[in-house]
């Protein structure tokens, strides 16, 4: 993710598309360190290399094979999703893949 509140690939156009009609047309991977923050419901929060942090909506259904959404904190993950709609700068989760350490 970028810091310049727009999502990559996501630019004005003359006939205004929303970022809702896109919902469903893009999917994105993003990989980075998963960092789950509990206050209240857990929410979750990935770094990628460069420092950019996308917040993503995790259903606990996807972490369940890994031992469910603590065992994935600050864990290194490829996460395949979509734009969240009606959420800047937040990624619904459809896949969840460890990787391998580096930094």
């Amino acid at each position: 993710m970028n810091t310049s509140g727009r999502l990559p690939g996501f630019r004005r156009t003359r006939r205004g598309l929303s970022r809702a009609a896109l919902v469903g047309l893009l999917v994105l991977s993003l990989t980075g360190w998963l960092h789950v923050i509990w206050n209240g419901e857990p929410r979750f929060m990935l770094i990628d290399d460069r420092g950019a942090a996308t917040r993503v909506l995790i259903d606990p259904v996807l972490a369940r094979p890994f031992g469910g959404v603590r065992a994935l904190n600050q864990k290194r993950v490829t996460i395949t999703g979509e734009p969240a709609p009606d959420q800047p700068e937040t990624v619904r989760a459809l896949s969840i893949e460890l990787t391998k350490e580096s930094r």
